[in-house]
C-alpha cells in the first residue's frame, strides 16, 4: 500500500501507530527525530509523512522545514501535522502542511483519518500510470 513515515519523540506511541498501520498494510518507517526522519527518506519511497507536532529539540514545523531542506523529497509527498492542538490544526497550512490529523488518544481514530488521505494517495499513483 502506501509507505509512511511516522516521527514521534514517543517510542510507546512510534510501536503503537506502526502497528496499527501496518495491519492496514502499510509500509511504516519511524523515527524520533529529525536525522532519523531524513535517514528514513533517502530511497525515496516515503509518500506519506505524519509528524508530531510537539517534540522537544524542534516542533513539527521545525521538523518539516529540515526534512523539506535536508532530504529534499519528491512534491508528491504529503505531510501531515499530528496533533491535540487546535491551533497548530488551524494552522497547518502556513505552515506549509498538507493537513492535519487530530490526535484523540487512539490508533483507531487516527486510521479512520488517514483512510480518506490514504485512499486519494494510492488514486494519484493510480492516475500518473
Amino acid at each position: 500500500m502506501t509507505c509512511i513515515l511516522y516521527v514521534d519523540d514517543s517510542q510507546t506511541q512510534l510501536e503503537n501507530v506502526r502497528q496499527v498501520l501496518a495491519q492496514q498494510g502499510h509500509e511504516v518507517r519511524t523515527a524520533m527525530t529529525v536525522e532519523e526522519a531524513i535517514e528514513c527518506m533517502q530511497d525515496g519511497k516515503v509518500e506519506l509523512g505524519l509528524i508530531d507536532y510537539h517534540m522537544p529539540g524542534a516542533t513539527g514545523v521545525e521538523a518539516l522545514q529540515t526534512i523539506r531542506a535536508r532530504a529534499k523529497p519528491n512534491p508528491l509527498v504529503r505531510f501531515y501535522i499530528y496533533t491535540s492542538d487546535n491551533k497548530a490544526q488551524a494552522e497547518y497550512r502556513k505552515h506549509a502542511f498538507h493537513g492535519a490529523i487530530l490526535r484523540k488518544g487512539d490508533t483507531a481514530a487516527l486510521v479512520a483519518q488517514l483512510e480518506p488521505v490514504v485512499r486519494l494517495l494510492e488514486l494519484t499513483k493510480l492516475a500518473r500510470r
